[in-house]
């Protein structure tokens, strides 16, 4: 995705300092598409583990918000 013209990352929940930086210098032809009710499923502790959205914007890594799908969801509302 990172060579493409466009591109959408899902989640991005375990990305290293690496990638960001490469996606941060793609922005804003590669974003990250973020579900914070997703990112709540798969990390239940969210007063230890918070997605650190704030770094990645001060980085300058674009964000969209999105839903994915019921599995990790009791709805679609994001």
């Amino acid at each position: 995705v990172l060579h493409s013209a466009k591109g959408i990352i899902a989640h991005a929940n375990y990305l290293d300092d690496i990638l960001l930086s490469k996606i941060s210098q793609r922005s804003p032809l590669v974003a990250i598409a973020h579900c914070p009710r997703t990112y709540r499923h798969f990390h239940p502790d969210s007063s230890s583990q918070n997605y650190p959205m704030a770094e990645r914007l001060r980085n300058h890594v674009s964000h969209v918000l999105g839903t994915d799908s019921r599995a990790s969801n009791p709805d679609l509302s994001i």
